[in-house]
């Protein structure tokens, strides 16, 4: 968790600094988003139980959906000479990916709450 939250945070930083020099502005958000990539990729979702089976698909699928993103803005960044629209883009992503993380720590509680006994 503490991976995640250190990538995306780094990747944020670079998103509001004040691109002086756009390819290494560029290069810096790259590797940024590319940390974020891999703390996406190295996540995994702690249910087990059926009930909680289509969240975790869900979840999986919404994944490869901002990886695929992270992919594209990545690629865009590299060919397109409008720094702020990219940046823009960046930056809902980012709301995305924290989002998509707190859908995660959801379902960890959830299946947590089951195995303890919850609240019924």
């Amino acid at each position: 968790m503490q991976r995640f939250e250190n990538a995306l945070e780094s990747l944020e930083q670079a998103l509001h600094s004040p691109p002086r020099f756009q390819r290494s502005w560029s290069h810096i958000v790259r590797l940024r988003a590319a940390q974020v990539a891999d703390a996406l990729t190295a996540e995994s979702p702690v249910a087990v139980d059926s009930w909680l089976a289509a969240r975790v698909g869900h979840l999986d699928r919404e994944r490869n959906r901002l990886l695929t993103r992270l992919t594209v803005l990545a690629t865009m960044l590299n060919e397109c000479a409008e720094v702020e629209s990219v940046r823009e883009s960046f930056s809902r992503l980012v709301l995305d990916v924290r989002h998509h993380h707190q859908r995660l720590n959801d379902l960890a509680y959830d299946a947590l709450a089951l195995d303890v006994g919850g609240s019924e």
